[in-house]
């Protein structure tokens, strides 16, 4: 940043001036007399002096920052270069200012491929020498890489680097190097050089230092400026070739088959996707425009999205825009063309083919339809293993019990009648999908279970240990789960409490120290591996309080939530983020309720919900709703 200066306000004249005035009645300087009011009024031209004067030190004396005498510092400095035709905007003077002030110069091949970098071109140098008899070869005298090339460079016989094809690299193991720069003809073709220029300059607006309204958004130059400046800067006694043939057209999204046949299915691959002539970055694609919906771009491809007639329209077009490639490639319009399919026999469509296990009797599968026939149309099942399914009207729907973990997929035929020409059965696979299946109470131990096993009672008032758990099979070594009990009803016991242990543990083994597991008492305290965690989770639980239970079996840990509270009662405690939370031992774990031990009473009652209905508190993120089996 430049140098701050002083700077001194109309105020600050003001005063100045009244304290050079002679003293006196003839003189009133009190503030607000009509002298101190003139004084300071006048006064406030010289502020706005100063602090002109201060703008124009601090800021114009910066060629990095200066507004207002640019036009003098380019002139100073030779600008506007005659070699710009194109119009300039504020950045691009600045930036041709500070690179004019420093540069060093130079005539070296790199000199010049970074002076048309700085105007935006990317070039390559050609030199040339003449043939010397007895050092040169006639014929194909390229060369391929030596082992361990570039490293170091191979040499040629003047002692310089070969280099690759394209002449901007050292040339590599294997790989075939550039012709060498020689020729007959004159000795002076060794005064002659060529900068193949690669590409056309990119201007692009730029927030910080275009003009809204007056700079394009994007300015596509020609290289009359690289001409100029190189052939200034040349060496007096050479010529320079230019060229072009090495620019390249756009790039430009081309679609490897345009054409698909009418019903073909959904899914179904039109062509790929691909960028055509020069492009540099990995291109992504999108829709603009998918006609209707019937295409969609999966990675590369062009798939059909919905069912195509060619009676309906012969050909649809599709918008599409690439991405991620410079230069810019746009969007593309692409015709595809539907090609008619001339068909014998019908074909018989089912509109989905998945369905949830445990789905009601009478839920709708998939609509029934037919194509290439005339008439209407009746279905029947030819072939339904189990009856687990039935046809009604058009539709298939469910009519038997479906279970994912016994039967993952099932295969009916489907028959037709009614329509011209006749047509096959055909055979749908119909997916079966899983869906979570909450476990229930087991393992009562002077408990009754009620509520579909949800529900669990303590019938004894023996200061035995008494408790349910969920089924050994239910047990998990991994993964996050989040259940929530209710406290239905509380009579008393030092033992009641609700957590995890092992499937080896008893109810013994919890008692009031859950030595096999993690568990919170209805006293408000948590115990596992035999000692009690901090923090106390707040007074004695009462009847109707809801516990929101997180076990992440990962990183074995565990938390409690009572009702809308915090998690074991502290505020930075958090299952999604795993801050806090009490230590799961080791072992396959299970959810667990204990009743008893001293001053234990019958009719203790816990709710327990593992994802059959909807849970009353949030399910922390990353966390199973419940408790699958």
């Amino acid at each position: 940043m430049s140098d701050r200066h002083l700077r001194r306000l109309g105020q600050d004249y003001g005063t100045a001036f009244l304290s050079l005035l002679p003293q006196g009645q003839a003189w009133p300087k009190y503030p607000g007399s009509t002298l101190d009011l003139a004084c300071r009024g006048l006064a406030e031209y010289w502020g706005f002096v100063d602090s002109r004067a201060a703008d124009l030190l601090e800021r114009e004396s910066d060629p990095r920052y200066t507004v207002e005498l640019l036009p003098d510092w380019e002139r100073n400095w030779g600008l506007p270069d005659p070699c710009y035709t194109e119009p300039q905007n504020y950045g691009e003077r600045i930036a041709e200012l500070m690179r004019r002030m420093t540069m060093i110069g130079g005539q070296s091949r790199q000199f010049y491929i970074d002076v048309a970098a700085l105007l935006g071109y990317t070039i390559t140098i050609t030199e040339y020498r003449v043939w010397v008899v007895g050092m040169d070869r006639v014929g194909d005298s390229r060369v391929y890489g030596a082992a361990g090339a570039p490293n170091p460079p191979m040499r040629n016989e003047w002692g310089n680097p070969i280099m690759d094809a394209n002449g901007d690299a050292y040339v590599k193991e294997g790989e075939l190097s550039e012709w060498p720069q020689y020729g007959l003809g004159p000795e002076s073709n060794r005064f002659y050089w060529t900068v193949h220029v690669q590409d056309a300059k990119l201007i692009w607006f730029r927030v910080t230092s275009g003009q809204t309204g007056i700079d394009p958004h994007l300015r596509i130059g020609t290289a009359d400026d690289l001409e100029c400046l190189l052939n200034r800067w040349k060496p007096a006694h050479t010529e320079i070739i230019f060229d072009y043939s090495g620019m390249q057209n756009p790039p430009v999204t081309v679609l490897s088959t345009s054409s698909v046949s009418e019903g073909a299915p959904v899914g179904a691959v039109v062509g790929t996707l691909e960028i055509q002539n020069y492009y540099t970055g990995a291109p992504t694609f999108s829709l603009v425009n998918d006609a209707g919906g019937r295409f969609k771009i999966v990675g590369n491809q062009i798939q059909i999205a919905k069912l195509l007639d060619y009676e309906t329209a012969t050909s649809h077009v599709i918008e599409v825009m690439a991405y991620d490639v410079m230069p810019v490639a746009g969007s593309t319009l692409i015709t595809i063309t539907v090609t008619n399919v001339v068909s014998e026999a019908g074909v018989i469509q089912l509109s989905a083919s998945t369905v949830p296990e445990n789905s009601a009797a009478g839920t709708t599968v998939g609509v029934l339809s037919m194509v290439n026939t005339t008439g209407t149309p009746v279905f029947s099942l030819a072939s339904n293993p189990g009856g687990k399914f039935a046809i009604s009207g058009s539709n298939l729907t469910v009519a038997g019990a479906l279970d994912f973990e016994t039967q993952p997929s099932i295969t009916v035929a489907v028959a037709v009648t009614g329509v011209t020409p006749a047509t096959a059965n055909t055979n749908f696979t119909i997916t079966v999908t899983d869906v979570l299946e909450p476990v229930t109470w087991s393992s009562p131990t002077n408990v009754t279970l009620s509520g579909g096993n949800l529900i669990a009672t303590n019938n004894s008032a023996t200061a035995t240990n008494q408790g349910a758990r969920v089924a050994t099979a239910s047990g998990k070594n991994t993964g996050k789960y989040y259940f929530e009990v209710t406290w239905t009803a509380i009579t008393g016991g030092a033992n009641v409490g609700v957590g995890i242990c092992t499937t080896a543990s008893t109810y013994s083994n919890m008692g009031n120290s859950a030595t096999t597991g993690d568990e919170l008492y209805a006293s408000s305290t948590v115990w596992g591996g035999g000692g009690m965690f901090v923090p106390v989770m707040g007074g004695p639980l009462v009847a109707g309080e809801r516990v929101g239970v997180a076990v992440d079996l990962d990183n074995r840990k565990i938390w409690f939530k009572r009702g809308a509270g915090f998690w074991n009662n502290e505020g930075y405690q958090n299952p999604a983020t795993g801050d806090g939370g009490f230590v799961i031992p080791a072992g396959t774990m299970v959810p667990v309720v204990t009743f008893g031990g001293s001053g234990g009473l019958a009719n203790n009652k816990f709710t327990a919900n593992f994802g059959g209905s909807s849970f009353g508190g949030a399910v922390p993120s990353g966390f199973t709703p419940g408790w699958p089996i």
